[in-house]
């Protein structure tokens, strides 16, 4: 049984953005999917280009009412970074090429 002798196992695991062949952790078919790493330099966005627009809905008072201590000092510009961010791994892109306004 597994619990009486000790028994070592061991798995290599891939990681890898397979959402943009452009990406340096690329990997078409990773065994753990994460956020798509770009050089600092990545190429500019195409000229067709989509703009999209998404609009979210909160409560703003209520979330800086949740900080513990007085917290609240460079919250828009942290959430503006991590709304940035989420919105880039999600679509594969690099963050500069998301904006958030």
């Amino acid at each position: 049984s597994i619990t009486s002798t000790n028994q070592i196992f061991t798995s290599r695991l891939a990681l890898g953005c397979s959402n943009n062949q452009d990406a340096l952790n690329y990997d078409p078919s990773p065994d753990v999917e994460v956020c798509c790493e770009f050089a600092e330099s990545s190429a500019p966005p195409a000229t067709g280009r989509s703009i999209v627009r998404l609009e979210l809905h909160g409560d703003a008072d209520k979330m800086l009412s949740a900080i513990p201590f007085g917290g609240s000092s460079g919250f828009c510009s942290n959430y503006m970074a991590a709304v940035r961010a989420d919105v880039a791994c999600s679509l594969g892109l690099p963050p500069t090429h998301v904006e958030v306004t």
